[in-house]
């Protein structure tokens, strides 16, 4: 195919290019050539758009001559906008306006019963009423302020829990008069948590109270990280605080929209919408919302101070719910009292636009971030850590140091006597029920008592006068009650009133209760008790099973054997009546009685005098002193004569300790030479009848 001609092309280039341009002429030719028609609409147009809008603005001249001559106050309706076609700038002025607002409700709540007072259908006695519910919650948030304030609600401080720690556990705590029945010191039961107790409950709860708090054991006396009250209290307070800033933060919405609201003369309701508030409304609104601001705010510290006092655990949430409810007593007054057109009122009002930029958007974001913080940090800092501190403090005082010692003063003497009780965790450890207790136990007949059979150990008295004087009895006295030696007379098969209806009941009540007091329980003869008779506590042993202890024989080791420790008079009497056939001699060397009496001397004094005794030096001469006697028998009498500790002669005897030694060393304790039936110190002088010069024949 041959190849286009260069002309050939250019003059088809030139031909299109005349096409174009003769088309283009064509509708420039129909544009301009409008028919005459047209035009004489669009002037017709114009002038009825100019007509119309004379017009009415003559009826918007008219209607506000009749406003004012109706007394209704011409205002713009803050929320009007500009819509017409002809002004593109307030267009864009409204959609400017729209991006940089927001609308704010009128909150249900009794104090906006001021804003549409007044302006609805309703009667005089609802207005009256609306005006005495304002009243009514203005007071009742007042009165609940006064009161979170005074010191009669939020209590002293508790720093002066510290001094009161410091009296009670110097004046009532180691008092020897509340020591329980396991030997328990009150405050060691105190702090171990005890709830039987029914002294110093008070102390007992505060040092619960604290142990929750601070998340401690009841040894424990040091900070733990983990402390749930301290957190609890901080969401509490950080609650209340939430509760409080949404308060402010609705009453300051609330200002600013009553403020944006043009002011007129009269108040312009109309169709929900409020287009104007009058001078006096306005200045009323903003008054009711300065005091409502102002309760807030001091609702807010005083709801802060009391949850920072607030030292129980279990008892924080409830108290921040229980502020909670007070910044809703306008709510509670609105819904449940007030009369039904002004809830309609106030519920049907349109919301009202206010300016709301995003730079303000990030101020107000930044002062709540700044507020919450402030308000939480200087709560930690100046209130919960002086409390945690004052806490641990008191719980120094109270449970801190030696806990296991009573102490007691005796007038007469002007000396303070103590002794140290129990520890309470070994005794729950090891718990065994005291004589006491297992008296109860025995009687009280509950499904816990009837599991086992406990031994009746009670011996009731006739009436409350016999008690009291049974109670306050002494070993000589009680012994001396019952004119006849209990084991010879009753407890043996061969006594004269052995299982006597009366007396056999009340001489196996004292054995068993001589038992539980020797930790033997289900002992029922006195062999089972034998080898305890010796105790320096089996008074009562002796008491019941004198035979067996050795009460009625001379020649048993003397220790105890005393009617102070046990053995009845009666008893003593008959070991006195069978010296008339003993022998006027010292030979006692091999003696039991006296080999047993000086293998027995240190417990005999440590039972006496207490442990303490052990330190003293003459307790460490006892050793060699009762070896000396168990070698050369009577005769060390010449040279020691006189028991080391008490300074009383061996041969008068101790009336609280041991009996006189005549029984045993007649000839060294001067038998022959005269000695008078009964000593000076009220003891029998235990001188054998066979001795030459003994008085003991004129003895009864």
């Amino acid at each position: 195919m041959p190849a286009p001609d260069r002309k050939q092309l250019h003059g088809e280039m030139e031909a299109a290019s005349n096409l174009e341009a003769s088309e283009f002429a064509e509708f420039r030719d129909i544009a301009i050539e409008v028919p005459p028609g047209l035009q004489g609409v669009e002037e017709g147009l114009r002038q009825l758009r100019q007509l119309f809008e004379f017009e009415i603005q003559s009826i918007t001249t008219r209607l506000g001559t009749v406003e004012k001559q109706l007394g209704i106050s011409e205002c713009q309706n803050p929320n009007f906008k500009n819509t017409s076609p002809d002004s593109s700038a307030e267009k864009v002025g409204t959609v400017k306006t729209e991006d940089t607002s927001t609308p704010v409700r009128i909150e249900e709540s009794a104090w906006n019963i001021v804003l549409v007072l007044g302006l609805e259908d309703v009667g005089w006695f609802d207005n009256v009423f609306a005006v005495l519910l304002v009243l009514l919650n203005l007071l009742m948030q007042v009165s609940f302020m006064q009161i979170l304030l005074s010191e009669y609600f939020m209590g002293e401080p508790f720093e002066t829990s510290v001094q009161s720690a410091k009296d009670w556990r110097t004046s009532i705590a180691h008092d020897s008069r509340h020591l329980d029945l396991a030997g328990t010191s009150l405050v060691s039961r105190v702090c171990a948590g005890d709830g039987s107790l029914i002294l110093s409950t008070v102390q007992a709860t505060l040092v619960g109270q604290i142990n929750d708090f601070l998340g401690l054991q009841a040894t424990e006396f040091a900070f733990n990280f983990w402390q749930p009250g301290t957190l609890l209290c901080m969401l509490c307070i950080l609650l209340w605080s939430l509760c409080v800033y949404k308060e402010l933060r609705k009453i300051w919405h609330s200002m600013e929209a009553a403020a944006t609201l043009p002011k007129a003369r009269v108040t312009d309701f109309r169709d929900n919408t409020i287009h104007c508030l009058s001078y006096s409304r306005a200045f009323a609104l903003m008054i009711t919302y300065l005091i409502r601001a102002g309760l807030a705010s001091v609702l807010l510290v005083a709801g802060i101070l009391w949850l920072a006092r607030t030292t129980s655990i279990e008892e924080l949430m409830l108290n921040a719910v229980a502020l909670n409810a007070i910044l809703d007593v306008d709510e509670f007054l609105f819904e449940g009292m007030t009369p039904i057109k002004i809830q309609r009122a106030i519920r049907s009002i349109e919301p009202i636009n206010v300016r709301y930029t995003r730079r303000r958007s990030q101020v107000e974001s930044l002062v709540h971030f700044v507020a919450v913080l402030a308000t939480v940090w200087s709560s930690y800092l100046l209130l919960l850590v002086p409390l945690c501190e004052t806490m641990l403090t008191v719980k120094h005082e109270l449970c801190g140091g030696q806990r296991d010692f009573v102490v007691a003063y005796s007038s007469e003497t002007q000396v303070s006597w103590g002794v140290r009780t129990e520890d309470i965790a070994t005794v729950r450890a090891s718990y065994e029920f005291s004589p006491i207790e297992r008296a109860v136990m025995s009687y009280k007949g509950t499904p816990s008592s009837l599991q086992e059979d406990w031994p009746q150990t009670i011996h009731f008295s006739d009436d409350r006068r016999t008690f009291d004087t049974d109670v306050a009895r002494t070993m000589t006295n009680l012994g001396d009650t019952y004119p006849f030696c209990m084991e010879t007379t009753v407890l043996l098969e061969t006594g004269q009133l052995h299982q006597d209806p009366a007396l056999q009941p009340t001489v196996e009540t004292f054995l068993r209760n001589a038992a539980t007091a020797l930790g033997r329980p289900n002992a029922t003869t006195c062999a089972e008790l034998a080898d305890l008779c010796s105790s320096p506590d089996a008074r009562l042993l002796r008491m019941t099973c004198a035979e067996t202890c050795g009460c009625t024989d001379p020649e048993s080791s003397a220790w105890h054997k005393v009617q102070s420790q046990g053995c009845s008079g009666i008893c003593l009497a008959e070991a006195t009546a069978k010296l008339q056939t003993a022998e006027c001699e010292d030979d006692v060397v091999n003696h039991t009685g006296w080999q047993s009496f000086w293998h027995g001397y240190e417990g005999a004094i440590i039972g006496h005098y207490g442990d303490r005794v052990t330190t003293t030096q003459f307790f460490g001469w006892i050793g060699s002193i009762a070896q000396d006697f168990l070698t050369y028998g009577c005769p060390i009498l010449q040279i020691l004569p006189t028991e080391i500790l008490t300074g009383v002669s061996w041969c008068d005897g101790h009336p609280q300790l041991f009996r006189p030694l005549a029984s045993m060393c007649p000839i060294q304790c001067g038998c022959r030479d005269g000695r008078a039936p009964t000593l000076p110190n009220g003891l029998r002088s235990y001188c054998p009848n066979s001795c030459s010069n003994s008085t003991l024949a004129d003895v009864p």
